[in-house]
């Protein structure tokens, strides 16, 4: 049988389809409950970095159907801070994305303010280089930390800063005077 973490991390990238293949290369009948209900949370969140335009598109189009089904996995006990291959959680993905239903989803079902990717990147990281104000605004309110710097040294008020999102900027410097 192969081992849990080969599907943890198939699943954390939202491979359904790899899975699924997987599943029955190793006689299974079906994809375990636990892996492809995490895959689908991965798939629906994630679309950015590194995923297609056209599936940005698509979480974008149809938010209010894609987060009823984030809420529906997360209410059957998917692990909320599961990183895919670069280290990034759902909750990234979505600060990125500036989905802030989302966000407020996975919150509630207690996924990390704090956690990192694999550069050093937190989801206050994500939703300052997006410009998303409301997200930003939130993880503060959690106590999240404004200073962390990634592997490179930037900070989440650098990329506002380099993004020209200044609303966000004054934002993180208010908050950091506090």
């Amino acid at each position: 049988m192969l081992n849990n973490k080969l599907f943890r991390a198939l699943a954390g990238s939202g491979c359904v389809w790899v899975l699924q293949v997987l599943s029955q290369h190793c006689g299974l009948a079906e994809v375990p409950k636990k892996w492809l209900d995490l895959a689908r949370l991965h798939d629906t969140v994630d679309s950015y970095p590194g995923g297609s335009l056209d599936s940005y598109v698509r979480l974008t189009r149809f938010t209010d159907l894609k987060i009823d089904l984030v809420k529906e996995l997360l209410a059957q006990g998917v692990e909320p801070d599961v990183p895919d291959g670069r280290g990034q959680t759902p909750l990234m993905h979505a600060a990125v994305l500036g989905n802030i239903l989302t966000v407020q989803a996975l919150l509630s079902a207690d996924a990390s303010p704090s956690s990192k990717d694999r550069q050093g990147r937190t989801p206050l990281f994500f939703a300052a280089f997006g410009g998303h104000y409301g997200i930003v605004e939130i993880l503060l309110d959690l106590g999240v930390s404004i200073d962390l710097g990634d592997t490179k040294g930037d900070t989440p008020t650098t990329m506002a800063t380099r993004r020209g999102h200044m609303r966000v900027f004054r934002l993180l410097e208010r908050r950091r005077q506090i």
